[in-house]
């Protein structure tokens, strides 16, 4: 019984030692260091992307696990990007901007997170303005044919001649 109780005390006593040494750094501190272009900031539109490039790094020097990018429309996530960050180092990424239907123009919150293998976090936030597309009109390209659609209000688009109620095809944009 005695040899049990000094097999326990002794694992106990290592358990508590390695939990007191140095190397543990606590959660760490996550650096991001952000470029973005102020021009491109303010052009972009439903359906597109968004290019950044990303310094990341740790101040208390904690090993880094993942830089996420997402993008939310009022309280919704609606489009995220996720990069393993094994080193300190400057990292490229893209989100892309969904275009989805009865979505406004106005203003989206893009959100940068870092993160290190001990859970320490960081954010930085950005408020991403939003537009529509306005094309001078759009081309539906099908088999043996193209035809022109031009805009009407509210974007949306009618065609300049008739055309079979089904017909398969693809939208061709004009900027």
């Amino acid at each position: 019984m005695k040899k049990h109780i000094y097999t326990l005390m002794g694992l106990f006593l290592s358990l508590f030692l390695y939990s007191c040494s140095d190397d543990d750094k606590g959660p760490g501190n996550p650096v991001i260091t952000i470029e973005l272009d102020a021009v491109e900031l303010e052009n972009v539109m439903f359906g597109d992307s968004l290019s950044f490039n990303i310094g990341v790094a740790d101040a208390d020097n904690v090993p880094l696990s993942t830089l996420k990018a997402r993008l939310f429309f009022s309280d919704e996530m609606v489009s995220e990007t996720v990069i393993r960050t094994k080193t300190y180092d400057e990292y490229e990424g893209k989100i892309y901007i969904p275009f989805l239907k009865d979505i406004p123009n106005g203003t989206a919150t893009l959100v940068f997170v870092l993160q290190n293998i001990n859970l320490g976090i960081t954010e930085q936030e950005f408020e991403l303005p939003l537009t529509r597309p306005e094309y001078p009109y759009l081309t539906l390209v099908t088999a043996d044919k193209e035809y022109k659609l031009l805009p009407t209000t509210n974007y949306e688009y009618v065609a300049e001649e008739s055309f079979p109620s089904k017909v398969p095809g693809i939208l061709k944009l004009q900027r």
